[in-house]
């Protein structure tokens, strides 16, 4: 993965689009993930609100699984919270009402904003995004290259397991165009990687070496 890091913002697309121009100012993909994400959300039932989204609670092993509604009332806390507190993981993980409109109202407020955006915040987004939509078998609503930028993120601060793994591999989505790093592939949808990479009890397919 060592060459990886030589070629942000993604390591190379797979359509041979030249990537460099991409902005580092990540607001407005930001404010298109969440509304996204909120739409996606719109269609639940009282029983996929309940259901198991992948992100566990901390504590001992086995460790329990948080609700969707849970997952994505974090989400909200965690837009809100001071750095301070998201760096002591001082984010309560609980539902909050009506959590699709509360997350377009932060769209809102981002959108109006002009301040520069950075990546963390898509990245929270991405991820709790991942968390409920591939525990629910849902369509990522998530823009791929938004995917693909939080998948290299997350790829640069990986647990050592994690970088183990994919010593000498490539990250590639079934539904993205974009790929991070070269050599025999590790697959799955780009939800898929980025829950992988988040530590997340998944695991996607790797590709035979040689």
């Amino acid at each position: 993965m060592s060459d990886a890091w030589q070629e942000l913002p993604l390591s190379r697309s797979r359509s041979g689009e030249d990537e460099s121009g991409v902005s580092n100012d990540w607001r407005l993909r930001t404010v298109d993930a969440l509304r996204a994400f909120a739409a996606s959300l719109d269609g639940l039932t009282p029983e996929q609100w309940a259901a198991d989204s992948l992100r566990l609670q901390p504590g001992r092993l086995p460790r329990s699984p948080y609700s969707v509604a849970a997952c994505v009332g974090g989400l909200v806390t965690a837009l809100d919270a001071r750095p301070l507190d998201r760096f002591m993981r001082r984010i309560e993980v609980a539902p909050v009402p009506d959590a699709p409109a509360q997350l377009r109202r932060r769209a809102d407020d981002l959108a109006a904003s002009t301040v520069k955006g950075h990546l963390h915040p898509l990245t929270l987004v991405v991820v709790a995004a991942a968390d409920v939509t591939v525990a629910l078998d849902l369509p990522d609503p998530i823009a791929p290259l938004s995917t693909g930028s939080v998948a290299l993120g997350l790829a640069t601060a990986a647990p050592a397991e994690i970088r183990g793994a994919m010593q000498g591999r490539s990250l590639v989505p079934d539904d993205g165009e974009w790929a991070i790093a070269r050599g025999p592939a590790i697959r799955g949808t780009g939800a898929t990687l980025v829950a992988w990479l988040s530590g997340r009890e998944v695991m996607p397919w790797f590709d035979r070496a040689g």
